[in-house]
């Protein structure tokens, strides 16, 4: 799977408690599936790459790590506050900020370290468990699966319009 800027990738839940989550091209084919546990780790499934999400140890919200087969480190997300509604993402190429959509009603951005936003991640409609995933550069996939899964935690969070994208800074 690469996500050009412009395609449009769709992600649909399957099943009760919506556990399994398979990313759709404009065709309808999946290309890579979703597979959330219940204690809050999950498997991202593209081919015959897989990437593990797992929460971290210790009291900061949002703290999750990606990790490939071999153990290698990814990504990791944090958010330092509940109050906060940006969770900041840390992957191998840079930073990156997820905040809120700017419109009203469900949906985040991925904002890069110029204030430019990478990804557009909405439901499709207001209480759709379809989402729609809309790049404007290209992303690696591990980033997709990484956000996807913060937003997925986080939707109803991001209700309220989010206000102007703000950089991500290199902590």
């Amino acid at each position: 799977m690469r996500l050009e800027a412009g395609e449009v990738l769709r992600v649909r839940a399957e099943g009760r408690g919506a556990r399994r989550h398979h990313f759709e091209e404009g065709s309808g084919t999946s290309v890579a599936t979703l597979e959330v546990a219940r204690g809050g780790a999950a498997i991202f499934r593209e081919g015959e790459d897989a990437f593990f999400l797992e929460r971290g140890k210790g009291w900061i919200r949002s703290y999750f790590q990606m990790w490939d087969a071999e153990r290698e480190w990814l990504g990791a997300s944090y958010r330092w506050s509940p109050w906060r509604r940006r969770i900041v993402v840390h992957v191998a190429n840079g930073t990156y900020n997820l905040v809120p959509s700017a419109k009203l009603g469900r949906g985040f951005r991925l904002v890069d370290a110029r204030g430019d936003v990478v990804l557009e991640l909405r439901p499709e409609r207001a209480f759709s468990r379809t989402w729609r995933l809309t790049p404007l550069r290209r992303i690696e996939p591990a980033v997709v699966a990484l956000v996807f899964f913060l937003a997925r935690r986080h939707a109803f969070e991001s209700l309220l319009p989010g206000g102007r994208a703000i950089p991500a800074r290199r902590t």
